[in-house]
């Protein structure tokens, strides 16, 4: 038995089945996943609001306007374009 193996052991004894470290990195999973969770709601909306506007304005939602016809679309377009992204680091970490 090595000492590694006896500061699991006493770890257990101790603390609980999971080393702290164990518990650590299944915490900081679960925090992932949450935020991860809100990302997803918020491209959801995002999205949504774009189809709203562009019915509301007969706007196509994927190009054919500019930012100047119309500069709402073009602040969801950015804003989504980054919630994206910031999704997009989550889920490759998963």
């Amino acid at each position: 038995m090595t000492i590694g193996d006896m500061l699991q052991r006493v770890q257990r004894l101790f603390f609980g089945t999971k080393p702290a470290s164990a518990k650590q990195a299944q915490a900081a999973r679960v925090r992932r996943h949450e935020v991860m969770l809100a990302l997803q709601q918020e491209v959801r909306q995002l999205q949504q609001e774009i189809s709203d506007l562009s019915d509301r304005e007969g706007i196509d939602p994927d190009g054919g306007w500019s930012e100047d016809e119309s500069p709402e679309m073009a602040s969801l377009h950015r804003q989504l374009s980054r919630k994206q992204a910031e999704l997009a680091k989550y889920q490759a970490r998963i």
